[in-house]
C-alpha cells in the first residue's frame, strides 16, 4: 500500500513508483515551496483584516461605556406597539470611541401579539463625523435578532445630520421585519429647551415598503432630565396600514410615559 499523499501534490501515478529517489525529493522539496508560498500568500492577504480587528479592538478598549435601563407604559416602534400595549423594560450598552466611532446593543422583550413573544436584541455600530461647530452627520448599520421568532430579523442601514435642536434621519433595510420587501424611513425630530432640565419634544417620521404601502407616525411630548434620571411623557400617533408590524388592532393614538436611569 503506498503512502497518503500530501494534498498539495500532483495526483499520484503508478509510474511514480519506480522512479528513483530523489524525484520523490525533489517533488517533496516543491511541494514545500508552494505551501510556503501559499502560507505567504494567505498571510499577506489576512493582515489587513488582522490589523483592521486589532484596531477596532484596540478603540472598543478605550472607548467611553454607557448603560441604561428604561421602563415604559407601551414600547413604541415608529408609531407601532411592540409590547401588545403593555408596559416594558429595555436595557442599553454602549461604547463611544473619541474618533467618534460607536457601537452599541439594546434587549428587551417584545409581544406582536398574545400568540407571538419573543426577546429582541439589537446591535449596532457607526461612526458620527462632525461637519461644522454645530453640525455632524451619522452613518452606521444596525441588526435586529428575534430569539423566538428569527424570521423577522433585520438589516437595516441609517445616515443623519444633527443640529443642537433637530436631527433628521434616514433608514433603509432590504428585509424590513423578516418581509420580503425593501423599506424606508424618514424622520425629522425637534428639541426646545424650556428650562435647566425641561425640553419639549417632537418626531414625525414616514415608512415606505414596495410603492404603495405607507404609514406616518408622530410623537409630542414633554422631557425632564436630572442625571441619572430622564422622564418622558409623550403623545403618539401612527396612521393606518403599511407595512408589517403595523397598527392593526391597536390604538393609533395613545399616551407614553417611559423612566430611563443612565450609567
Amino acid at each position: 500500500m503506498s503512502a497518503p499523499v500530501p494534498a498539495c501534490w500532483p495526483p499520484h501515478r503508478p509510474a511514480d513508483m519506480a522512479a528513483p529517489r530523489f524525484a520523490a525529493i525533489r517533488r517533496q522539496s516543491d511541494c514545500t515551496r508552494h505551501c510556503t508560498r501559499r502560507r505567504g500568500a494567505c498571510r499577506q492577504r489576512a493582515a489587513p483584516l488582522i490589523a483592521t480587528v486589532l484596531v477596532l479592538l484596540t478603540r472598543i478598549a478605550t472607548a467611553q461605556w454607557s448603560a441604561s435601563a428604561t421602563v415604559v407604559s407601551d414600547l413604541r416602534f415608529r408609531g407601532v406597539s411592540l409590547s401588545d400595549e403593555r408596559p416594558q423594560a429595555l436595557l442599553q450598552v454602549d461604547a463611544d470611541a473619541r474618533n467618534g466611532s460607536y457601537a452599541g446593543a439594546m434587549l428587551s422583550a417584545v409581544h406582536f401579539d398574545e400568540q407571538t413573544r419573543s426577546s429582541l436584541l439589537q446591535v449596532y455600530f457607526g461612526t458620527a463625523t462632525p461637519l461644522g461647530p454645530t453640525l455632524s452627520s451619522d452613518i452606521g448599520l444596525s441588526y435586529s435578532h428575534f430569539a423566538s421568532s428569527p424570521s423577522y430579523d433585520y438589516l437595516e442601514l441609517h445616515g443623519s445630520l444633527n443640529g443642537p435642536r433637530w436631527h433628521m434621519g434616514l433608514y433603509a433595510s432590504p428585509n424590513y421585519f423578516g418581509n420580503n420587501y425593501r423599506s424606508l424611513y424618514v424622520e425629522a425630530d425637534a428639541f426646545l429647551p424650556l428650562a435647566t432640565a425641561w425640553r419639549v419634544l417632537a418626531h414625525v417620521g414616514q415608512l415606505r415598503a414596495n410603492t404603495n404601502s405607507l404609514r406616518a407616525d408622530a410623537r409630542v411630548g414633554l422631557a425632564w432630565q436630572e442625571k441619572p434620571c430622564e422622564v418622558q411623557f409623550a403623545w403618539v400617533g401612527a396612521g393606518q396600514g403599511g407595512p408589517e408590524p403595523s397598527a392593526y388592532g391597536q390604538r393609533r393614538r395613545t399616551a407614553v410615559l417611559s423612566v430611563t436611569f443612565i450609567y
